[in-house]
């Protein structure tokens, strides 16, 4: 279990990067990271029971929209639905 958290922790923080990168933002490191750990914890609910496909897709659409707003911030609508997208897009 510490190393699924582990992984998807290193994999979101390079993902997180590569949209800040892409969108050429100035985010805060600790941002970044307090935003890839939420996703390695998040990773957990592959332990939660089987539920529908589009309850699946909707928690991870949440939890990107979550991540995003945790790393990236809200500056306007357009800023915040274009980094959620292109981070939703990547994973």
């Amino acid at each position: 279990m510490d190393i699924l958290i582990i992984l998807n922790l290193t994999v979101n923080y390079f993902l997180l990067l590569a949209v800040n990168r892409f969108l050429r933002l100035k985010s805060k490191l600790w941002r970044i990271i307090l935003s890839s750990v939420l996703g390695g914890v998040a990773s957990l609910y592959i332990f939660l029971p089987q539920v529908s496909i589009l309850t699946e897709f909707m928690f991870k659409l949440f939890l990107c929209a979550l991540m995003s707003f945790t790393a990236f911030g809200y500056i306007n609508l357009k800023h915040y639905l274009k980094s959620t997208g292109i981070f939703f897009g990547i994973t």
